[in-house]
C-alpha cells in the first residue's frame, strides 16, 4: 500500500494515514488550487490565478469530504485581489500568505469582499 495523506474538507483537518512523506505539508496556496479545480468550475478565473505547477513531483493527496478528488501537492495558486483568506479566522497574509501551512487548523475561509451594484 502507497502511502496517503488526506484531507476531510467537512472538518478542514490534515489527517495523516501511512505518510512516509512528512515534508509534504499542505500550504493554503496548495488548497486555492485544489478549490479552483473543484468548486469553481465556470468561474475559475474569478476566484484565483490560474496554478503553477512549482516542481515535477506528481504526488497527489487524497481529498475526502464535500469536495473528493485528488490534490496535487506541485500545483499551487494566489487567490484573485479581493478574495479575503482567513486560516481560523486570522488573516493568511499575518501568516505567510500563500506559504501559510494549514496543518491542524480548524477553518480556511475565502470571503468575496467585492460585490455587485
Amino acid at each position: 500500500m502507497s502511502p496517503t495523506k488526506v484531507i476531510d474538507l467537512r472538518e478542514g483537518k490534515i489527517s495523516d494515514r501511512l505518510s512516509e512523506h512528512p515534508e509534504a505539508e499542505l500550504t493554503v496556496s496548495q488548497l486555492v488550487a485544489y478549490v479552483r479545480k473543484t468548486a469553481f468550475a465556470g468561474r475559475k478565473d474569478m476566484f484565483s490565478e490560474p496554478p503553477e505547477v512549482i516542481s515535477s513531483d506528481c504526488q497527489q493527496v487524497e481529498v475526502q469530504g464535500d469536495l473528493p478528488g485528488q490534490l496535487t501537492l506541485s500545483e499551487r495558486s494566489r487567490v484573485r485581489p479581493g478574495v479575503l483568506v482567513l486560516v481560523d479566522d486570522v488573516d493568511w497574509e499575518l501568516l505567510g500568505s500563500g506559504d501559510c501551512i494549514i496543518k491542524g487548523s480548524k477553518s480556511i475561509s475565502f470571503i468575496s469582499s467585492l460585490h455587485g451594484g
